[in-house]
């Protein structure tokens, strides 16, 4: 998959989506009273062997129009071991001094600054691959989220009172 693909768009754009409004859909950026694209509504789960399954029927982002035909199919899977390739790639660089950037405390650094709010069974997996940074076990990390300003308790709220 190349950097400019339309797979590799898709996939900045569910990180987009999954990390800013919390949600599965995507529309770009919204500027001068339109959004700009491009329009993802995405599903998890899929079968394909691609990690990105880009609708036969492109979207033009309104939602009145919105049919299960314009979903964007995204293997989890196939996703999840992107990601876990990428972590281990990112651990060798930092372990050969190669990184790019410098995280002054090392690995423990890179694993709760960049990685440690996954899902659970991916934190799992990422754990084992950091295994001597992280010295504290799963019931001790989700104690100490509150003290390390880490839980979803101290985030903003999108709608309070909900």
């Amino acid at each position: 998959m190349s950097f400019d693909s339309d797979e590799m768009k898709a996939l900045y754009g569910l990180r987009n989506s999954l990390m800013h409004d919390r949600s599965i859909l995507y529309r770009g950026r919204f500027e001068a009273g339109k959004w700009k694209g491009p329009f993802h509504h995405f599903i998890l789960g899929s079968k394909s062997v691609n990690i990105v399954e880009l609708p036969v029927v492109l979207w033009d982002g309104n939602l009145a129009t919105l049919t299960p035909a314009h979903r964007t199919k995204i293997n989890q899977h196939a996703f999840t071991e992107l990601a876990i390739s990428a972590v281990r790639t990112a651990k060798q660089l930092l372990n050969d001094g190669d990184l790019g950037f410098s995280l002054t405390e090392g690995e423990i650094e890179l694993y709760y600054r960049y990685l440690f709010h996954g899902p659970a069974p991916l934190r799992q997996k990422l754990l084992g691959i950091f295994h001597d940074a992280v010295s504290e076990s799963p019931r001790e990390l989700r104690r100490l989220h509150y003290l390390r300003e880490w839980s979803h308790e101290q985030d903003e709220q999108i709608f309070p009172g909900s």
